[in-house]
């Protein structure tokens, strides 16, 4: 961790005097830890009405550079002169009083894509590279994958020229009560399903520091992820900042963990706010690894406070944090939330549990089993349509669509829809090349 990373949380707002976030992890980080968040702390508080205001110009022009020579880009109060030397050209498209860039051609030879694969299957990794490979992704792609992988996931992997990074287990030094399982080394006070933020961080600004990862970064959970279109490819928004991604609105919040986790961790209620997910989230390379190290920090912060983790930190997957930083205001400054199916990411998975569960209750009310029901194609599934057209889900080749019914680049939770998508999936994405 560097100085210059750090210095990356400008605008921290009242999260810098929050007990949940960096003053509070002070108390348990090493003494160079402490040491640099200091010095940004104090960076950060000298910051004068002046340069926020320089800033805020400077962040206005990029919407009035077309077809300039280079960019000024804002990560997060660093400012990154690059120039424009990538195959693409751009255009503004107005929405909702908000400019937006878009490529036209292709320039994902310049992207990361990182994902981590933490309890997984073979197949799952197989559609996540299969289908990756189709939608003609040029960049580069990191897996972070346990050191006890078989040997078919790793053939595959190299296959695809993926750049591969090993999770290696050790005894965890957390007390977490009936926890018994191996931690990630070098985090063993860390639970396992938390572990991949610092992982990620760390093979991040590695590769920043090699000058291999420059750009854009998409970092997602390869066991819930399907591509259908290149994320950094034509008609995607250019990434600028940092973007995460909600949920379906009808995600019930009062009920999940989530809401009672936040509420009896910090006080705080979530309410009827849709919920971001943390299987995916994408930007600069800097402004992420930024975002990772003050996730990081908190979760530092919540392992330390019984009342954050004792009762729910197996059936979390740090969506509690991701909400609490954004219900706190937490999160860095400009970062850009799309509602569920406006963004590169479309998450299916509440309405693959409905759909599923209502067509197990139909089938079983005409006598089929459960194992039976799981078999059977959707009501209205014809051809390529895997699924009725009622459900304005997907188009006429089976391909999941945004609420524009434009296809959607990403989607997440897909296995919730079962069988019937599995089946189409896997003679859509076989990747014949591969031996």
């Amino acid at each position: 961790m560097t100085v210059m990373l750090i210095l990356q949380y400008q605008k921290m707002h009242d999260s810098l005097h929050s007990e949940i976030t960096l003053h509070n992890a002070e108390n348990i980080l090493s003494e160079e830890e402490q040491a640099v968040r200091r010095m940004a702390l104090e960076h950060l508080h000298h910051i004068s009405n002046k340069r926020q205001e320089d800033i805020r110009k400077e962040d206005e022009t990029i919407a009035k550079k077309l077809r300039s020579d280079e960019f000024f880009f804002l990560d997060l109060g660093i400012r990154h002169k690059i120039q424009n030397d990538w195959d693409y050209d751009y255009w503004l498209a107005e929405n909702y009083s908000t400019y937006y860039q878009y490529y036209l051609t292709y320039p994902s030879s310049t992207a990361t894509i990182i994902g981590f694969a933490i309890n997984t299957t073979f197949d799952k990794i197989r559609l996540f590279l299969d289908s990756l490979r189709r939608t003609g992704y040029a960049g580069r792609t990191i897996v972070v994958i346990h050191e006890k992988a078989d040997e078919n996931t790793i053939k595959h992997l190299k296959s695809h020229g993926v750049d591969i990074k090993y999770m290696h287990e050790t005894k965890c030094t957390h007390e977490l009560p009936n926890d018994h399982r191996p931690c990630i080394d070098p985090y063993p006070f860390i639970i396992s399903e938390w572990s991949y933020i610092p992982v990620i961080r760390d093979h991040l600004l590695d590769c920043y520091k090699r000058n291999e990862c420059n750009e854009s970064v998409l970092v997602m959970d390869i066991s819930k992820t399907v591509f259908q279109r290149d994320p950094f490819g034509v008609g995607a928004r250019y990434i600028q900042k940092l973007e995460l991604f909600e949920e379906n609105p009808h995600v019930g919040v009062k009920t999940s963990t989530v809401r009672e986790r936040i509420l009896s961790c910090t006080g705080l209620d979530i309410r009827n706010r849709p919920m971001i997910s943390p299987d995916s989230f994408a930007g600069p390379v800097l402004m992420v690894i930024a975002f990772l190290d003050h996730v990081y920090a908190v979760i530092r912060a919540w392992l330390n406070d019984p009342k954050c983790h004792s009762h729910h930190h197996k059936a979390d997957d740090l969506q509690a944090i991701f909400n609490f930083l954004r219900l706190n205001s937490s999160m860095p400054v400009n970062t850009t939330y799309y509602s569920h199916r406006t963004g590169i990411v479309n998450n299916v998975g509440y309405d693959g549990k409905r759909i599923l569960q209502s067509h197990i209750h139909f089938q079983q009310f005409r006598g089929h089993s459960i194992d039976q029901a799981l078999s059977i194609p959707f009501e209205g599934s014809n051809g390529s349509r895997w699924i009725g057209n009622d459900y304005l889900l997907i188009d006429d080749e089976g391909y999941f669509v945004n609420l524009d019914f434009q296809r959607s680049f990403i989607v997440q939770q897909y296995d919730a829809f079962g069988l019937p998508y599995f089946n189409w999936a896997n003679k859509k994405f076989k990747d014949i090349s591969v031996k």
